[in-house]
């Protein structure tokens, strides 16, 4: 498989079966009694998250032998449902793994490129307004229910009609007339 078609094709997962996201967790040091020098803080942490999600294990572990990461089982409650299973991104080069598959996104482009906003950030920096705001966008666009502002369908129909006009602009129309 050549790479713009294994990318092409991760994208096509992803779109389909997978999460750009950022994953946020609180701290609160008050609840567990341990202090750092004696002072009592409250930590806000996010992260990165790429992952996909399918009930064929197949999938998942050619995601994990082709970009590494890790995989495991998700048992459901209901007992009639299948065993999914699910795929994190766990390497640094995220940033990498978003710009290849970001120009053949279609559905989930818009969190991709908040990722990679995200992720551009420096590690240390101190910008916790930025990574919220940032988290805050992911969210809403990630939202279950009616679309946000991004991957309506009617979106994706104007950009499809607009590229159908825009077509191939080297050529010239010919008319000929009958006679």
């Amino acid at each position: 498989m050549s790479d713009k078609a294994m990318w092409g094709y991760v994208a096509g997962i992803l779109d389909g079966e997978g999460t750009f996201t950022i994953g946020r967790s609180e701290y609160d040091n008050v609840k567990t009694g341990k202090y750092r020098h004696g002072q009592s803080y409250h930590n806000i942490g996010f992260r990165a998250v790429i992952s996909v999600k399918n009930t064929d294990e197949r999938l998942v572990k050619w995601l994990k032998s082709r970009f590494g990461g890790q995989y495991y089982a998700e048992e459901h409650p209901e007992t009639t449902w299948k065993t999914s299973y699910r795929w994190h991104h766990c390497a640094e080069n995220k940033e990498q793994f978003i710009l290849a598959v970001l120009p053949y996104l279609i559905l989930k482009k818009e969190q991709a490129k908040i990722l990679l906003e995200f992720l551009r950030i420096e590690k240390w920096a101190k910008v916790p307004e930025e990574r919220q705001g940032l988290y805050e966008k992911i969210v809403a666009l990630n939202q279950r229910g009616k679309p946000v502002e991004a991957n309506t369908q009617d979106s994706l129909k104007n950009e499809m009609r607009e590229s159908v006009l825009i077509g191939d602009n080297e050529s010239t129309p010919v008319v000929t007339q009958e006679v």
